[in-house]
């Protein structure tokens, strides 16, 4: 079943979110220094994309 743009969207946009909070929380535990806002922008933005562009078609059982 074809998921529309959308839907592809909010999908890669909490992928993002919760990779990036999850590398955030442990960068601040391990290292006691918060990392840049410019950089959690960044990566929040870079990962949204890549997700993006890789939900773009279904992948069968052997891709997965």
């Amino acid at each position: 079943m074809p998921a529309g743009r959308p839907l592809r969207l909010l999908r890669a946009t909490l992928f993002a979110a919760v990779c990036v909070l999850l590398a955030l929380v442990g960068h601040a535990f391990m290292s006691d220094t918060p990392v840049p806002e410019w950089a959690a922008f960044a990566a929040f933005a870079a990962l949204t994309a890549v997700a993006w562009a890789a939900a773009a078609r279904e992948r069968g059982l052997v891709a997965i």
